[in-house]
């Protein structure tokens, strides 16, 4: 007679595809699984090359540089925590 699947191999999916955490030592389960969306829409992932070019351009201004000197100066300007 042929061995049924469960008894050929003992182990599952389940139990040699967890990770445990090592914060809390609680199983994990690895890879692509339901909630695991891969991040949020339009707020995950790389930064477009436009953007960082021109965040580098503005940074290359002697006025932005003060006005960040200023800021980083001054622990109770409200934009001092962004």
């Amino acid at each position: 007679m042929k061995p049924s699947r469960e008894s050929a191999n003992p182990k599952t999916g389940k139990k040699t595809g967890t990770v445990v955490s090592p914060r809390s030592g609680a199983p994990l389960t690895p890879g692509a699984h339901a909630g695991n969306t891969g991040g949020k829409k339009g707020r995950s992932g790389r930064k477009p090359d436009a953007l960082k070019a021109a965040c580098a351009e503005a940074l290359d201004s002697p006025d932005v540089q003060d006005a960040v000197r200023r800021i980083l100066s001054d622990a109770d300007h409200p934009a001092w925590a962004t």
